[in-house]
């Protein structure tokens, strides 16, 4: 997976301190406020920091900390050029045609919307939206598919999962605090093209799950 958006890049790091931004965002109700939730998420984020890291490849995916080295098999394609947003009929095999529950708001405008393109080739295609979470912020779903099989995410060794959803195979890795509404985790299909990933944060991990049933019935 190229990453292409500052706010995507963002998104990724999951685990680490961008993980921990969107998990206050989404639950503090107004500037100011500490809720229970923080201190709880902050507690289990620094259990989590003293567990080994996972890198390796799962599924033909590779997974492994944002600094740290890619093997070449899994990047795809390189981009010499400037990335630009192609149209949505260029899509071709990143295309997907998926209806999310009504709470879930596409956001077409959204830095991690569109068709990417470099140098005339297309690469991927991503779906962002906004819901609001449990706490009253705003929670974000991005769904991405294109070239690479790889993921920059901090998660530890016992974090990765392999599940079936579906009717698919697929990769979890797992919220640091499961029982909190307010971390991220993502869930990624190995393609014959590269990989469809979905990327959560503030939700709970019941409705990333469905989610992912939806997107896999979607991609078989």
């Amino acid at each position: 997976m190229h990453m292409v958006k500052p706010l995507l890049l963002v998104f990724l790091l999951g685990a680490t301190g961008g993980g921990a931004f969107f998990a206050v965002r989404a639950i503090t109700g107004q500037e100011g406020d500490v809720h229970p939730s923080i201190i709880a998420y902050e507690d289990a984020l620094k259990a989590d920091q003293l567990k080994p890291r996972f890198e390796g490849d799962v599924l033909g995916v590779f997974i492994a900390p944002p600094d740290n080295p890619v093997p070449e098999q899994y990047r795809g394609a390189r981009c010499a050029g400037s990335t630009v947003l192609a149209p949505w009929g260029q899509a071709g095999q990143f295309g997907l045609s998926i209806d999310l529950p009504p709470k879930f708001e596409f956001q077409p405008e959204d830095l991690n919307t569109g068709v990417i393109a470099c140098d005339g080739h297309v690469y991927a295609a991503r779906w962002a939206y906004h819901f609001r979470s449990a706490g009253g912020g705003v929670g974000s779903v991005v769904i991405a598919r294109g070239e690479g099989r790889w993921q920059p995410y901090d998660v530890a060794v016992d974090g990765v999962e392999i599940i079936a959803t579906g009717g698919r195979p697929a990769i979890l890795l797992e919220p640091i605090a499961p029982d909190l509404a307010n971390t991220s985790a993502v869930v990624m299909f190995p393609e014959p093209f590269g990989m469809t990933s979905i990327q959560a944060a503030g939700l709970p991990m019941s409705e990333l799950l469905q989610i992912a049933e939806l997107v896999g019935n979607a991609t078989r």
